[in-house]
């Protein structure tokens, strides 16, 4: 697999006192509606993801929908491999163990985004995506605390919620 980074966008991050790191991508509210979205840079097949909590505290999503785009303006959802026709993934149980969701098809996308549903003490993820370049057949292997910021190019909701992590 080759792993690389790749700019992330939010709806809010929740810092802290020295950093402004979690262990995670953490919104600073819990409230639905908030999202984290990657921009690969070009176009790719992705086939499902792979989560995590927060690893340095007991908080974590239990349950989320994906959101995927080939422009960043116009999103479709992503559907369950496990639960047919549904748009809600099962997320995680604890901090630590790694929960994978596979779609019922894979997706074609430059932009992906998460939007928590259900979580644990605050909404706050790891994540992985699967996949490979449309052009060529290298795998994807992305964290989302890789790389994460959000300038001028970003598709945000709400541009001045977003934030540097």
């Amino acid at each position: 697999m080759i792993a690389y980074e790749a700019p992330t966008f939010i709806s809010s991050y929740w810092g802290s006192s020295s950093n402004g790191k979690k262990g995670a991508w953490c919104a600073l509210t819990n409230t639905q509606g908030e999202w984290i979205q990657v921009d690969l840079r070009s176009t790719h097949q992705v086939a499902g993801v792979m989560t995590q909590g927060r690893s340095d505290a007991r908080e974590w999503v239990t349950a989320f929908g994906v959101h995927y785009s080939l422009d960043g303006l116009t999103w479709t959802s992503a559907l369950n491999a496990v639960e047919a026709g549904s748009e809600v993934f099962e997320g995680n149980t604890d901090s630590s163990t790694i929960e994978t969701n596979d779609f019922a098809v894979p997706i074609t996308a430059r932009f992906i985004r998460f939007l928590p549903t259900q979580w644990q003490a605050h909404i706050c993820m790891r994540f992985e995506l699967v996949g490979k370049v449309v052009a060529g057949a290298y795998p994807i292997n992305l964290w989302a605390t890789a790389h994460d910021n959000c300038d001028n190019r970003s598709v945000c909701v709400y541009p001045s919620q977003c934030r540097e992590l």
